[in-house]
């Protein structure tokens, strides 16, 4: 959000020349010389704002106190900002096809889990367990968060047809950009990435999200995305005040499933 405009503007711009700027200085230390202390308390309460004031001496001279002046332009300001942000909010949509009618959104290819996860490589060293335990599924518990990393990054390694993620988020640091680049690393030896992000934690980065989704094995899909797409964050705030009941809708689930035989659950 863009500051409070600085408070010289609430007295007016002045511009002058070189010299008549150290006269108006000359001018101002005079009067500072010849004031009184009732005429400095005169102006804490009363502040000449019909003359050209230095800020910082008006500061001075109050003794910490703020202008009303000031104060009513810089909630004047808020106010104005605050309105533009939901009208703008307002006339956004959620983007569509436009070759489409207007309303309505272009086809999604439908795609589904792998039907013969057994066939896989992990499916083969996995399956003689499946046997001996028939109808049972087998977990494990991680509590470290880099043994759950670890475990990420090798089962992505370990990928052979499919790889299907879900998350509320992944952020831009050094394990999300690692994470990243593990899908995609799996993405270039054929493997089909499906992914499925939550859209309250991808604010301005829809260049990241087209990148990823340029792979040709890679889908991408946001769920229950707002309509404003720009990196402000308090424009996506308006929104969120105006549309609650829709957009509180949020999905919190993590899941990470490889050849659809194997799966890691948790935020961990």
């Amino acid at each position: 959000m863009r500051q409070a405009p600085p408070a010289a503007r609430c007295f007016g711009r002045f511009r002058r020349s070189g010299s008549q700027a150290r006269d108006l200085v000359d001018a101002r230390a005079m009067q500072r010389t010849r004031a009184t202390r009732s005429d400095e308390s005169a102006r804490c309460r009363h502040p000449a704002v019909h003359l050209p004031v230095d800020p910082t001496m008006l500061r001075s001279s109050c003794r910490g106190r703020s202008s009303p002046v000031s104060d009513s332009v810089s909630r004047f300001y808020i106010c104005i900002y605050v309105a533009l942000a939901i009208a703008l909010t307002a006339c956004s949509v959620l983007p569509t096809d436009s070759t489409l009618p207007l309303g309505a959104y272009a086809a999604r290819p439908e795609s589904v889990a792998l039907a013969n996860p057994e066939q896989t490589k992990l499916g083969q060293q996995i399956e003689p367990r499946v046997r001996e335990h028939a109808g049972i599924s087998g977990f494990r518990l991680i509590s470290s968060g880099v043994a759950c990393f670890r475990a990420r990054m090798e089962m992505a390694a370990l990928a052979e047809k499919t790889l299907d993620v879900q998350y509320f988020a992944i952020q831009s640091d050094d394990t999300g950009r690692l994470f990243i680049q593990g899908l995609l690393d799996a993405a270039d030896r054929g493997v089909r990435v499906r992914i499925l992000l939550d859209d309250s934690n991808a604010v301005g980065r829809d260049a990241e999200i087209g990148a990823l989704t340029a792979h040709p094995n890679i889908e991408l899909r946001v769920f229950n995305p707002f309509s404003y797409r720009g990196p402000l964050e308090f424009m996506r705030a308006a929104e969120f005040a105006l549309n609650e009941k829709r957009l509180t809708y949020r999905m919190h689930n993590k899941l990470f499933v490889v050849d659809n035989e194997i799966a890691l659950t948790g935020g961990r």
